[in-house]
């Protein structure tokens, strides 16, 4: 059971208050397994959720967008040709 952690210990672990940690289990927005009326949380699913929050440099969303733009013009022409 090392692997999950309980809504008081996930809430540090993602660095947030336990009433904020309480409301994303609600809304679903974070994944958790119900054992009678214990929360459990694994840590390596925590760590995803954080990863997948990752903020893009800007230098990545110019990237991106160049990216986007290069695509919509190509196909902007393949539709008139």
């Amino acid at each position: 059971m090392e692997d999950y952690l309980r809504t008081a210990e996930a809430a540090k672990f993602m660095c947030v208050s336990l009433s904020k940690m309480t409301k994303m289990c609600h809304k679903k927005e974070v994944p958790y397994y119900k054992m009678g009326r214990i929360n459990l949380f694994k840590k390596e699913e925590l760590v995803e959720l954080i990863e997948k929050k990752r903020v893009l440099t800007i230098d990545e969303l110019q990237i991106l967008a160049e990216s986007k733009l290069i695509t919509a013009t190509r196909d902007r022409h393949a539709k008139i040709n």
